[in-house]
Formats: C-alpha cells, sequence, structure tokens
C-alpha cells in the first residue's frame, strides 16, 4: 500500500497507483476470473472488457468506502489497503489463472469510439467549477465527502449542539415541525438526535463518498474532478448500451450528441447527483441485459449491485427498479425466467438501502413517504389497476397461445402509449385545477429548450424502431426510459427553473 510519506515524496506516481487500485485493479482480476463461464464475458470487445473492469471496480470501491464510512472507519489509506487485499484474495482463488481464453477478440477499430468519448468528455468537461460552498446542493454535496474523508464517517457527532441545555437548544436551533429531525444545523444538514449532536447531510451518500475518494487523491481539485469523470462514464455506459441495442455507429453518434449537449456539460462541471445516477443506471440495464436476455450468468450480480448502489445515489432510482420489475415479468412471455443470481443479491440490496434510509437518512426518505402517503383516490385506483393487470399477465402466460399474442401485441402496446401519452402533453394539456402550469407544460418546456419538436419527433420515431426491432431484447432499457418519461412529464417534482429542472431528465431521459 503506498504511504502518505511515498506519497508526499513521489505525489503523481502515488495518484496514478492509487487510481489504478480503486477503479481497475479489483474489477479486472474479476471479470478475468474463471467463474460464471468465463469463456461468454471474454467473447465480448476488448473495449467493453475493460468497461466492466471499471464498473467492477467502482461498485466494490464504492462498497467498501459506504461501508467503511458507516462504520466511521474510512479513510483513504484503509480503502486502498481494502482494495489491494481483495485483489490479492481474487487473486489466489483464480490460482493465478487470468488470461482469458485465445478466442477473446482483440482490439480493432472500433476502440476508437470510446477513446474518442473519453477524449471530448476531458475537453469539455474540465475545468470543474469551484463549488466548495453555497449553491445549496452543490454545496451539500462537496461538504458531505469532505466531511467523509477527514472524519471518516457518514454521520458527525457535533460537540456543541450536544452541549446545549435541553431547555435552551430552540434559541440556537429553531425546532422544526417534523418528526425525522429536530431542525438545521447548517443549510442541508439536520440535527435528528440533539441530545448526542448527531447530523446527518441531506443527500444519499455514494456521491459524497466519491467525492471523499477524490479528495484522498488530490485534495479539493480532486474532489471537484470528480463529478466530470462520472460525466465521462455516463458518455461510456451510453456507448456500450447502444451498442449493444442498435450498433456501433447509431450508439457513437448518440453518445457524442449527449457528450455536447448544453445540460450535460454544464452539469458535468458542477456538483451534482444525477450523473453519477446517470452512468450507475446505464452500465446497470447493460448488465442486466447481458444475464437476461444474453444468458452470461456472471452479470446477474453485477446488475443487481449496480441497481442497488443506484439507490444510494437518489431515490427516483427505485423507478429503474420498477422497469427492470416488468422487464422480468415481461421476460416471462418469452420463457425467460429471472436468474437467482440476480434475484438474490436485488432482494439483499433492497434491504440495506430500506435500513439505509430509515436509521441513517430519515429526513430525506420523509418526502417519498409523504408522496406515498398523500397518494390521490385516481392514484390508488391506477395502482389497483396496475396490479390487476400484473396478475392477469401471470394468469394469461400459462397459455402458449396468451404467450403468444403478448410477443405479439407488447411491443406494439408500449409505443403506442409512448406516442400518443406525448401527443396529448404536447398538444392537449393544460393547466387546471391541481395541474400547475410547469407539470402541463413539462414535455413542451422540454423539447422547446433541449430537444427542439423536431428532436421530438425524431425521438419518438427513433423510440419505435427500437421497440419493434429489440423490445425482447432490450426490454429493461426501454421501459426504464418509458417510466422516468410518464414519472416526470407527468409532474416535475421540482421547482419550475431550468437550473433545477434540468437535472430531473439527465439520468435516462436525455441519453435516450
Amino acid at each position: 500500500v503506498p504511504t502518505s510519506r511515498f506519497g508526499n515524496s513521489h505525489p503523481m506516481l502515488y495518484q496514478l497507483v492509487a487510481l489504478g487500485v480503486v477503479a481497475y485493479l479489483p474489477g479486472a482480476i474479476i471479470f478475468r476470473s474463471p467463474v460464471a463461464d468465463r469463456w461468454r464475458r471474454a467473447t465480448l470487445a476488448a473495449e467493453e472488457r475493460c468497461f466492466w473492469g471499471v464498473f467492477i471496480s467502482l461498485s466494490l470501491t464504492s462498497i467498501i468506502a459506504l461501508g467503511l464510512a458507516v462504520a466511521e472507519q474510512y479513510s483513504f489509506e484503509r480503502l486502498l489497503a481494502a482494495n489491494i487485499i481483495l485483489s490479492l484474495v481474487f487473486v489466489l482463488l483464480a490460482r493465478g489463472r487470468l488470461r482469458l481464453p485465445p478466442e477473446a477478440p482483440r482490439p480493432n477499430l472500433t476502440v476508437l469510439a470510446p477513446l474518442t468519448l473519453i477524449a471530448l468528455g476531458a475537453w469539455l468537461y474540465f475545468p470543474s467549477s469551484e463549488y466548495i460552498i453555497g449553491g445549496k446542493d452543490p454545496g451539500v454535496y462537496m461538504n458531505e465527502g469532505i466531511q467523509i474523508a477527514q472524519r471518516g464517517a457518514l454521520v458527525t457527532r457535533d460537540p456543541q449542539i450536544a452541549s446545549l441545555p435541553p431547555n435552551s437548544r430552540d434559541l440556537f436551533i429553531p425546532r422544526h415541525d417534523d418528526d425525522t429531525y429536530y431542525g438545521l444545523r447548517f443549510m442541508g444538514y439536520f440535527v435528528t438526535e440533539p441530545a448526542s449532536g448527531k447530523v446527518v447531510g441531506q443527500f444519499p451518500h455514494l456521491y459524497p463518498a466519491w467525492v471523499s475518494i477524490g479528495y484522498g487523491l488530490n485534495g479539493l481539485t480532486g474532489a471537484r474532478q470528480v463529478i466530470g469523470i462520472w460525466a465521462i462514464l455516463g458518455l461510456l455506459a451510453l456507448y456500450f448500451v447502444g451498442a449493444r441495442a442498435v450498433g456501433t455507429l447509431p450508439a457513437f453518434t448518440g453518445s457524442v450528441l449527449l457528450a455536447v449537449h448544453v445540460a450535460q456539460v454544464w452539469f458535468s462541471r458542477y456538483p451534482n447527483s444525477e450523473l453519477v445516477l446517470q452512468a450507475t443506471l446505464l452500465a446497470a440495464l447493460l448488465a442486466f441485459a447481458r444475464a437476461h436476455s444474453d444468458g452470461d450468468r456472471f452479470f446477474g450480480p453485477l446488475a443487481a449491485t449496480l441497481l442497488g448502489l443506484s439507490l444510494f445515489v437518489r431515490l427516483p432510482a427505485i423507478l429503474a427498479w420498477a422497469a427492470v420489475s416488468l422487464a422480468c415479468l415481461a421476460g416471462a412471455a418469452e420463457g425467460r425466467r429471472p436468474r437467482i443470481g440476480f434475484i438474490g443479491p436485488a432482494i439483499l440490496w433492497l434491504g440495506l438501502a430500506t435500513w439505509y434510509f430509515v436509521a441513517v437518512l430519515t429526513p430525506y426518505a420523509a418526502q417519498p413517504i409523504g408522496f406515498v402517503q398523500n397518494l390521490q383516490t385516481v392514484h390508488i385506483l391506477l395502482l389497483g389497476l396496475g396490479a390487476a393487470a400484473v396478475v392477469l399477465l401471470l394468469v394469461a402466460i400459462r397459455s402458449e397461445t396468451a404467450r403468444a399474442q403478448i410477443r405479439r401485441w407488447l411491443p406494439g402496446v408500449v409505443s403506442g402509449a409512448v406516442i400518443i401519452a406525448a401527443a396529448y402533453a404536447y398538444f392537449l394539456r393544460t393547466p387546471g385545477g391541481r395541474l400547475a402550469p410547469h407539470d402541463a407544460f413539462a414535455l413542451r418546456t422540454y423539447a422547446a429548450y433541449y430537444l427542439s419538436p423536431y428532436g421530438l419527433v425524431a425521438a419518438l420515431l427513433g423510440f419505435a424502431l427500437l421497440v419493434r426491432q429489440s423490445f425482447w431484447r432490450n426490454s429493461a432499457l426501454i421501459l426504464s426510459l418509458v417510466t422516468f418519461s410518464f414519472f416526470f412529464f407527468y409532474k416535475i417534482r421540482i421547482v419550475p427553473e431550468h437550473f433545477w429542472m434540468t437535472r430531473r431528465f439527465l439520468p435516462i431521459i436525455l441519453p435516450m
């Protein structure tokens, strides 16, 4: 393990070695290990094999960093040590047999596509903005991460808060009428237990954990640069998921268009969690397709892990879980059952996320809980109809005739529903009653500012072609786009300012 003394005397070499340890080494070893039909994943293109080495490492590093921080034992040196030890363990378990079989494709001209995307992102997304404090969300994200780096924990124990006499607390920390926290220590920091001085940040901790890793690599500059790196990873994830769905040339074209889009460029320099969610979800959906449609069991646990980690980025990731569940249900019509290698880890991750939001980040979970509690009769009726449709589908797929009809008509129903909903939202939807103007005009605003009306038409045509040609191979990807679109174009669920509203489109809607 590189020591701090070594790092002080050879800072550049230390940063490169540490970056390799946290972002590539353990994932490359796991990917090359002779388990779970290695020959299947060995047939992937060389650039995608490298991509998976990176994302497996990022997943493992995220788990270790969050685990250490929950135990209040995080430090960058401990993270490096854990990654190196685990890498050695994987090498020993593989008995050194890490060489891929001879039929593994060698790099060819297609490797230029991801390299071009990396170069384009490096040119557009840096230098990062100078957010250390302020800006509401950016300042909170940065300080949550630097807090983890300096104090080694997700939760702060503030002795000043704990020292306040109970009968005088409201003079210093006005009590909020909320069951989930007592008051605010600073903007974005909740006092949850005033007697012990327990203070927790506003947002989920996966992105702050990577801010702390960037801080360990390169100080405040590294902490700021983390979001640009995740933005580049989002471009790569879109390219590889698109290459599998529609081919390398259309995927590269779409990734370049995303790379130069004003929203992607803006937020790639600005601390936010949406671009982390973008990369994580797209990689998760690709892993799910490899496992569920291509039959590669190695990717089942990885898909569940990436989906699980996405919940620690932003809670709207639960929409992707819903889409993946629908994809599993649709796959039953083709006789494909979800793999236990996906289902088991998925249940574990849902349990961990539930504990995290109940025990650690209770104030953040209050809003979605309130959303569920405030559902209107029409919403409950729609949920009931959806549940009834699921039951009917499960009954129907027992019949071969019914399965054949579902395989024939379901793609058309999905694309038709999206096109009809888009036409209604663009031409007919108007504010009134409980429908606010910014919600009624959400699709029109998105098309006018970020896509153009002609771009919206082209996107709908492309969506219809994708559904028609490859719905059954890419059902989770397609249903994720549908789920996110219906959810956020129905109601934006944030103040109607582009500075905030644009972020709703970044993870799935804009890339697709």
